[in-house]
């Protein structure tokens, strides 16, 4: 197929059962697309989307324009590093404690380059890396987890991508004028785009959060996800940890080489703690305000998913580990997504007028939800 990387991938490359995974979010976001195009502007009714997986190790993600349509590219090494971070995380016993029996786990030790190695997916892969030492959770109720939180995930990842085209983000006018390709992860930009840039990421965070976030906290899926697991939480509180656990881990997989410290406007993307704190309070609000939370359950929530997330990381000395003591960490995480939420709040008639239907998914809250609390 003639795409700018060199070589993409069927989802028959991949070994079972993952072959039919990558099928099934490749089709779901097909799926979701598709069900948009009637509410979109005219212009852009007949506009098509391809959604290919590319065959390379690196960490990345992309969205692009490609011969007048719009593409998505899926690096195959960001589905083998979120396996390997989730699983290596749930071989820890000291995250997610309340699930599984953690006396089967032990501490991970010897971590190479401070990450968990990523699972190697495809059915033909070197001895090498078929020989490479992987972490997974002994305990079989962890290790479905494992599959529940990568999966989800997974949706959020493509989802996200599907909020930078439909929210036009390619034709926004930037200094340097349009862009072609919108690339996630890793990369930085120049110093008079970089905050631009993460108000870019906080408008597709705010659409895979408003397409997933709703789903996954449904009454039906929440009791099925605590029965499965035999969580001692309220199904809705189960579902919220788990759903904010999924996207944590998938923003610090992603992201290795986050600054330690919260610069909110060095870098092209929020810091992942803080990315995970937006979507939070996005879950958060509509939770609130509609009664299915309280503030009370909420709290314990965040604290046992995104507060877990950074204590786990920074226990195991993983990659961009924070430096700083639990409770200081937590408030220049909190005030960093405060200030990124009101900045980026103050470009929503830009989004707006870009948007190729209307947006419905900006509805983060976070000071409706601290006057909640």
């Amino acid at each position: 197929m003639d795409t700018q990387f060199e070589s993409t991938l069927n989802p028959e490359a991949f070994e079972p059962p993952f072959d039919e995974i990558v099928a099934d979010f490749v089709e779901k976001g097909r799926v979701l697309h598709g069900s948009l195009i009637e509410h979109m502007r005219p212009e852009w009714q007949h506009r098509s989307l391809e959604i290919l997986i590319v065959d390379d190790a690196s960490l990345n993600a992309c969205a692009t324009h490609h011969s007048g349509r719009d593409r998505i590219y899926i690096f195959r090494g960001s589905l083998e590093h979120i396996y390997g971070t989730i699983l290596g995380l749930l071989s820890t016993p000291t995250f997610f404690p309340t699930i599984g029996d953690v006396n089967n786990e032990a501490r991970p030790e010897n971590l190479p380059g401070g990450r968990f190695p990523p699972v190697p997916l495809l059915k033909n892969v070197s001895d090498a890396d078929r020989n490479t030492r992987l972490f997974f959770p002994n305990d079989q109720t962890r290790m479905t987890l494992a599959q529940v939180l990568a999966e989800l995930a997974l949706e959020f990842l493509i989802y996200h991508e599907i909020g930078h085209i439909v929210g036009k983000h390619l034709e926004i006018p930037r200094n340097g004028g349009r862009v072609a390709t919108i690339t996630e992860f890793q990369q930085k930009a120049k110093p008079d785009d970089a905050t631009f840039q993460q108000f870019l990421e906080c408008d597709a965070d705010a659409f895979a959060c408003h397409v997933t976030s709703s789903v996954h906290t449904h009454d039906q899926m929440a009791a099925m996800l605590r029965d499965l697991l035999s969580a001692a939480l309220q199904p809705k509180d189960f579902a919220l940890q788990t759903y904010l656990m999924s996207i944590g881990v998938l923003f610090r997989a992603l992201y290795p080489t986050a600054p330690r410290t919260l610069d909110t406007y060095k870098w092209a993307h929020p810091h992942p703690a803080v990315r995970a704190c937006l979507v939070a309070s996005s879950t958060m609000a509509r939770g609130l305000s509609d009664g299915t939370f309280t503030s009370t359950s909420l709290n314990s929530v965040v604290a046992n998913s995104v507060g877990n997330i950074e204590d786990v990381w920074a226990d195991l000395y993983l990659s961009g580990q924070n430096p700083q003591a639990s409770a200081d960490w937590a408030q220049n995480v909190r005030d960093a997504a405060m200030a990124l939420f009101e900045s980026y709040g103050n470009s929503r008639s830009l989004f707006e007028q870009y948007a190729r239907l209307p947006r419905r998914w900006d509805d983060w809250a976070w000071p409706e939800t601290q006057k909640s609390a």
